[in-house]
């Protein structure tokens, strides 16, 4: 496909707008664009009518009349090209996020995501596409087991890192050194020449392939795609101001308006906002989040008309734990294909690269799927992983480098519970809290950075829950369940300092309990949702302050907001937490009647109902009204839809775990 114009040139150009207002001001300095769309018009050929012709020129335009200033573009497929003067100072950079990001850590330069770019699907992904020759008996990726595969260079996510990933979710070997050819290309002409069985090619660049006469129309078949990846998105560079990158971003936003521009650059709805995460931004660093109660600014005022995807990533095992997220990195729990292993994967939180994993046996029937249940944590530069098998591992989140291991239960001298290890271990200081439910070490502290005992204080079996840290009663306490009470323990020495046994047995104890205003709210399917008071030296008063039955979960954790608590058990329920925890209004909808998670925000609260769509509602004493839902796997059989795994939720970005694997949304 040779480039329309000499690839790498600068296309020289100071653009600029006329007219008030923003009438461009000569002496302002100008916007130093670098573009690298494969689809530019300036980098692809015009072989396909109204496909790969992009007008940069008419967007400079554009942005040169918003920003008041001129805009200056160059084109180029690689940052490190000469003319492109990427040392000597650039703005903004558009292009192939997987190929800039490389370009740009290798040259040392610092971007920060701005915006995505939408195709004319609406989409601001691309897929790779396995191709073998249209005569080859291969009808699925699975066909290509033992066959000789072509990959992409390691920048290309699309030809790589995702194409990897798909040949491990169909249980295919993953090659020791992929062969690799430099571009689609090199790789459809080997296909043909039969120097390969197989080859994994960009989405985009098939059409151009056939339409520029490198293969004839129909020679090579397309047998399955690769997970959708980040296709062309807008990055500022470190001498862009905040408020310059945000008057970009609002700028870029506004090209959806504007019909002519849209036609220009191939694109449905224009750009989708993709604000940089600092890295020093709030998180969703453990179980329900970082204070473990399921509450979040992010929580949006609407959702998107349609879904946005930014990447999803298919695992290889069911999920039921939550997922972390931390410093750009998701921490997921899976399971090998033959349920064998758990795997722990590190992922790219912008992109869904795998960055490293952690694997290791862990054989055996269990009820649910034997994978993780204990949400991965993250804390001050290390990470805490806790399989369903008692395996605990203390590794290095920026590397995946083992610090310290444990076995919960040959360790402590445990049973394993019916459904495995699932309580998520709980950082108090520099003590790591975990439930191995020995009679002699029911709760067990660690030094989080050895693993070495602190204490160990008798008991019996854990619950499923996860235990959260909590001042009652004026005093820092331990708080949650064993498997038939709930219990408070002093952080300090393990000791316990009371028991509430309720008055119905046989709870699960999967609910995590919440500290609200000073009070313990604890929900379970056979005693209801309490409101519980504590005395002065913070034991709990057996008699709750507020009692109902009308919210009974037996998984379901429900979230606390303005004074209401909402939940799910059968239906939907919302409480009032100021007046005896009276029913205010309930639900009967279908889709509220299983499983579901919550995430709260001021006045608004986000629910990922288990067969995969998610709803925002404004929750009021007055009643409940809809904002929005979303159908997030509309693609997707429902055999894998379901969402037990607790969603996280960083800035506008949402990341979901169901049975097929982990999808990164956009709520804007």
């Amino acid at each position: 496909m040779p480039p329309r114009h000499l690839v790498g040139a600068l296309v020289a150009a100071l653009v600029v707008g006329c007219g008030a207002p923003g009438e461009v001001r000569q002496a302002a300095p100008p916007l130093r664009v670098v573009v690298m769309d494969p689809l530019a018009l300036e980098l692809a050929c015009d072989c396909v009518a109204g496909y790969a012709q992009r007008r940069y020129d008419r967007l400079a335009g554009f942005l040169a009349r918003r920003l008041g200033r001129p805009v200056e573009l160059a084109f180029a497929e690689a940052l490190s090209s000469p003319r492109v003067g990427a040392r000597e100072g650039i703005d903004v950079v558009i292009g192939k996020c997987s190929v800039v990001r490389f370009d740009a850590a290798r040259l040392g330069l610092k971007l920060r995501t701005v915006a995505m770019l939408s195709g004319k699907d609406g989409e601001a992904t691309q897929r790779g596409l396995f191709i073998v020759r249209s005569a080859d008996l291969a009808r699925a990726v699975r066909d290509l087991a033992g066959r000789r595969i072509l990959f992409g260079p390691e920048e290309a996510d699309e030809k790589r890192s995702a194409t990897l990933a798909t040949l491990e979710a169909f249980d295919l070997p993953r090659p020791a050194t992929p062969v690799l050819r430099p571009s689609c290309n090199a790789a459809a002409l080997a296909v043909l020449d039969g120097e390969a069985d197989a080859a994994v090619v960009s989405g985009y660049a098939l059409p151009l392939l056939e339409g520029c006469g490198t293969i004839d129309k129909g020679a090579l078949r397309i047998v399955g795609t690769t997970d959708p990846v980040p296709f062309i998105g807008v990055f500022a560079a470190d001498r862009m101001t905040p408020e310059g990158e945000d008057a970009l971003r609002n700028a870029l936003l506004d090209v959806r308006r504007d019909r002519r521009l849209l036609a220009a650059l191939e694109s449905r709805d224009g750009f989708l906002a993709l604000p940089a995460i600092p890295p020093d931004a709030p998180a969703w660093p453990d179980w329900r989040g970082l204070r473990r109660d399921a509450t979040s600014p992010d929580v949006p005022a609407r959702l998107p008309a349609r879904r946005r995807l930014l990447w999803s990533r298919t695992l290889t095992g069911p999920g039921m734990s939550g997922l972390a997220v931390a410093r750009g990195r998701l921490l997921v729990a899976d399971k090998d294909a033959k349920d064998a292993r758990d795997i722990f994967r590190c992922l790219d939180a912008d992109t869904g690269r795998e960055l490293w994993r952690l694997a290791y046996p862990a054989a055996g029937e269990m009820d649910f799927t034997n994978s993780p249940r204990a949400n991965p944590v993250i804390h001050d530069g290390l990470a805490y992983l806790l399989g369903a098998f008692g395996d605990l591992h203390c590794v290095r989140p920026d590397s995946g480098e083992i610090v310290w291991t444990r076995h919960l239960l040959r360790d402590f001298g445990a049973e394993r519970p019916a459904w495995g290890t699932c309580g998520t271990p709980l950082v108090v200081g520099h003590k790591l809290i975990v439930a191995p439910g020995a009679k002699d070490a029911a709760l067990v502290a660690l030094d989080r950075l050895t693993g070495k005992v602190v204490w160990a204080t008798p008991g019996i079996q854990p619950g499923y829950g996860s235990f959260i840290l909590a001042t009652l009663g004026g005093v820092r306490q331990i708080v949650g369940h064993d498997a038939t009470s709930l219990g408070g323990w002093d952080p300090e020495t393990g000791r316990r300092l009371w028991t509430l046994v309720p008055d119905e047995e046989g709870d699960y104890n999967v609910p995590t309990p919440i500290a609200v205003e000073g009070r313990l709210l604890v929900a379970t399917e056979n005693n209801g949702t309490r409101l519980y008071g504590f005395d002065g030296q913070g034991r709990i008063l057996p008699t709750p302050l507020a009692a109902s039955e009308a919210l009974a979960p037996d998984t379901a954790t429900p979230v606390a907001l303005d004074g209401l608590v909402v939940g799910a058990s059968g239906r939907l329920v919302c409480l009032d937490l100021h007046d005896g925890l009276k029913t205010l209004w309930q639900d009967e909808s279908e889709e509220f009647a299983h499983h579901c998670s919550f995430i709260a925000g001021p006045r608004r609260v986000l629910a990922m109902a288990q067969a995969g769509r998610l709803h925002l509602l404004a929750a009021s004493r007055r009643g409940l009204r809809r904002l929005g839902s979303l159908d997030l796997f509309g693609d997707v059989a429902a055999t894998e839809r379901d969402v037990w795994s607790h969603p996280a939720l960083v800035g506008n970005r949402l990341y979901v775990r169901n049975l097929l694997g982990v999808y990164c949304f956009l709520l804007d």
